[in-house]
């Protein structure tokens, strides 16, 4: 996001509203991620910008399961949990919520392996869920 003006900031609406118009109205989810990406890499060399969400990831992961794309929803949930994980950010910890949007984008796929992809990923929310991480019980 380019500021022409360096007194304004944007901040976490006008992110959502960018990842909003990139997934709605343009159909680019490409673009949508881009900025989802802006986003974490600003946050890790200013602790002052805008720190990236679960809800934010939450619109992407739904606008890849909306274009059949599992794996790239795959890969954008795999680098919500290093950041939850490797750097510290808590409130990017996966939750039913996430999972889910990862089961719909291989549901929708189609794809020969998508059964079977989604088997694997309940049985890991299984897992976690029987170590006692409630927020992922299916």
């Amino acid at each position: 996001l380019q500021q022409e003006d360096s007194n304004v900031t944007p901040n976490r609406i006008t992110y959502l509203a960018l990842i909003n118009a990139w997934i709605g109205g343009a159909g680019r989810p490409e673009k949508a991620e881009s900025v989802l990406k802006d986003i974490c890499k600003n946050h890790a060399v200013n602790d002052a910008a805008i720190r990236p969400d679960r809800d934010l990831f939450h619109k992407v992961l739904a606008a890849w399961s909306d274009q059949k794309s599992p794996r790239r929803a795959e890969s954008l949930f795999l680098m919500m949990v290093e950041l939850h994980e490797r750097h510290g950010y808590t409130d990017l910890k996966p939750t039913v919520e996430t999972y889910n949007r990862l089961l719909n984008a291989w549901a929708k796929s189609m794809e020969r392996e998508a059964g079977e992809r989604a088997d694997l990923i309940l049985r890991q929310m299984e897992d976690f869920a029987r170590a006692g991480d409630k927020d992922v019980c299916p």
